[in-house]
């Protein structure tokens, strides 16, 4: 049995020695035995599936170990191991992720490291001469893609595996793509997304910049929510992914009282002519519930709808003071509630004592006469 399991895992080196492809060495081990890297290459195609460039996404990869064997065909396959992790058998799969831009094919570089005092059978690797009578240890495991929901994209399903070999004449480490009848190492991905603008005007049609406009997915799973402002020219543009939505204004520019209006959306990806509530071509459709009831299709083509704001209305002016034809009197000063006693008391003092003082004048002046 372990004779026809060496025979098994020969013959997968044999494979990846001859595909050659990504075969990467790593440099030879320093006395102390350092982590050595290794690296291989991934291609990644984006496909633009709608109207909408994709931009910058980042990709996830996974490794997995796992057992090689033989099936009922006798073709090798592969078996997950989950109750072993990558750090048992001394990998570190550091280099994981990829960015990608644009659409296109486009290749990555992605690897990590390989403890060499855990190359051994006690650590998963098996051991094994090949066909050039040199020892090695290797080991297989799946590279998959990671599937993080990201809205608008299809995951590559897509199966790779990745045979690394460690030669104990010097550490190296030879690695290699292959797997069941395939001989790439491409993962694809589907971007699906479709643009269309939405339009902000006030009451006399004048664009307006600063509007803020949402748009809710109706039936997903997961939360949806995209927003998108107007411009200078009152123009707002979403790129959007398949799915049913709500297109609201969520907040007004300065000075305008936010709309009521709403719009159901759809979003199509498909060219199914049979459904019943739209026409069935790919893009974007607004539900319109006065089309005619013999009609299937509630659903119309969207074309760029305008949401209108009138301005706040203005507080009212406080009215003038009405003026008087009557003589204005002068203030008269207040020094409390008996003000007024006072200063009757104090005109009364001074004007009997002017009197008695001009009295007092006259007499003395006729005595001097006499």
């Amino acid at each position: 049995m372990k004779s026809r399991r060496n025979l098994l895992l020969s013959l997968l080196l044999c494979c990846t020695m001859t595909l050659g492809i990504s075969t990467v060495t790593a440099s030879a081990a320093t006395a102390d035995e350092n982590p050595q890297p290794f690296s291989f290459e991934v291609d990644k195609t984006v496909v633009k599936g709608g109207d909408t460039v994709p931009g910058e996404e980042t990709f996830t990869f996974d490794l997995v170990y796992g057992t090689v064997g033989e099936n009922e065909q006798y073709s090798v396959v592969f078996t997950p191991d989950d109750s072993v992790t990558l750090a048992d058998c001394g990998i570190a799969f550091t280099n994981n992720t990829i960015t990608t831009n644009g659409a296109g094919e486009q290749t990555f570089t992605l690897g990590g490291t390989i403890d060499p005092t855990k190359v051994d059978s006690e650590h998963h690797w098996q051991a094994s001469t090949g066909n050039d009578g040199v020892p090695k240890h290797i080991i297989t495991l799946r590279l998959t893609e990671k599937n993080d929901g990201k809205a608008g994209w299809t995951y590559s399903d897509v199966e790779r595996y990745l045979t690394i070999t460690v030669k104990r004449t010097g550490i190296s480490a030879e690695v290699g793509i292959l797997g069941n009848d395939v001989y790439d190492n491409n993962f694809e991905n589907i971007y699906t997304a479709y643009s269309f603008t939405v339009k902000k005007t006030d009451a006399d049609g004048n664009p307006l910049v600063g509007a803020v406009f949402s748009l809710t997915a109706t039936d997903s799973t997961v939360v949806l929510n995209f927003e998108a402002t107007s411009g200078a020219d009152g123009i707002a543009t979403f790129h959007v992914p398949e799915g049913n939505y709500t297109l609201a204004e969520k907040t007004a520019p300065n000075g305008y009282v936010k709309s009521d209006e709403t719009y159901t959306l759809a979003v199509r990806n498909d060219v199914d002519y049979t459904t019943l509530d739209w026409g069935g071509e790919p893009g974007v459709y607004v539900y319109n519930e006065d089309e005619p009831d013999y009609s299937n299709f509630k659903y119309v083509k969207y074309q760029q709808v305008t949401f209108v704001n009138t301005a706040e209305p203005q507080p009212e002016k406080p009215a003038d003071p009405i003026e008087s034809s009557e003589p204005t009197k002068p203030a008269t000063p207040e020094t409390g509630d008996n003000s007024n006693l006072f200063l009757l008391a104090a005109l009364l003092f001074v004007s009997g004592f002017g009197v008695f003082g001009a009295t007092v004048y006259c007499k003395k002046k006729k005595e001097s006469a006499e």
